[in-house]
């Protein structure tokens, strides 16, 4: 099929997973655009959701970052 494109050009690919980064990490070169993969990548900890993603850089902020770097 053909890839939805802005303008275009083809859109790249911010992909947020509350788990293992091998989940959805190949994306982008599947459809041949880059992509920024934020997972988890280290031992979690107990606490409220919102502590936990920020820990590991999968809150809000971390997320814009990663669409800034596309």
């Amino acid at each position: 099929g053909e890839i939805r494109t802005l303008a275009g050009r083809r859109i790249p690919i911010v992909s947020v997973h509350d788990g293992e980064i091998g989940l959805l990490d190949n994306i982008g070169s599947l459809v041949g655009v880059r992509q920024e993969t934020l997972a988890t990548r280290k031992h979690s900890k107990s606490g409220r959701p919102t502590d936990i993603y920020k820990y590991h850089s999968l809150d809000s902020e971390s997320v814009m970052q990663a669409c800034g770097k596309v």
